[in-house]
């Protein structure tokens, strides 16, 4: 879905990566053009490893089974690979260059995915204000 300004779409094999930023980080540093809820391959490494809810260290309950040991880099690398390849037509319709996780989505009652922000780093898609000017007179 588009959000924001605007911009041109790019071929659907333009490039596209993935970045590791907070949703702030990513809005201070680009200009965000759309949002994609996915689904697909890439979803399994939004939780980061260490991260734990779990309440035992409060109660009497035993601990259960352990969890899956923590993603390796290559593991993380190959899902961000296949997250980038299945919305890369997507991203570069909507003129983006960069997605960056953002939260979890829904589809109906049962699909759960992660909302992914599009961002564009082109500077005809960045806004830097005005234009400076070159010291040359005007026409």
């Amino acid at each position: 879905m588009p959000v924001g300004r605007s911009v041109s779409s790019k071929p659907p094999d333009c490039p596209v990566r993935e970045e590791r930023l907070t949703p702030r980080e990513a809005q201070d540093r680009y200009q965000q053009v759309g949002v994609i809820c996915y689904f697909g391959r890439g979803v399994e490494t939004f939780t980061e490893p260490g991260q734990n809810d779990s309440a035992d260290i409060f109660t009497a309950t035993p601990p259960g089974p352990p969890g899956p040991p923590p993603r390796s880099p290559d593991q993380i690398a190959r899902a961000s690979a296949a997250l980038v390849g299945d919305v890369r037509n997507e991203v570069c319709q909507l003129g983006g260059e960069i997605v960056v996780r953002q939260n979890f989505c829904r589809m109906g009652k049962q699909l759960d995915g992660v909302e992914l922000g599009v961002y564009a780093t082109t500077p005809s898609a960045v806004s830097r204000g005005p234009a400076a000017s070159d010291g040359s007179p005007s026409p």
